[in-house]
């Protein structure tokens, strides 16, 4: 759970954000994943959709929001 990927990863909707840096919280989330296909199938569908809604046009007006 660090900048990046919190910045676009929303939390069980899009992917799962680890908080605890350590190997056991990693495997937690990932027997997480596997152990739920369904969950993991939709989050990949809701992840797709929202990397193609990220377009240029949208990503510099967001950025030009932020200066002004």
């Amino acid at each position: 759970n660090v900048q990046g990927p919190k910045d676009i990863v929303r939390e069980s909707h899009t992917g799962l954000l680890v908080d605890d840096i350590t190997p056991e919280a990693l495997a937690t989330a990932i027997k997480e994943m596997v152990n739920n296909c369904e969950l993991m199938k939709q989050m990949g569908r809701q992840a797709r959709a929202y990397a193609e809604g990220c377009t240029w046009e949208r990503i510099m007006g967001y950025m030009r929001n932020q200066y002004n």
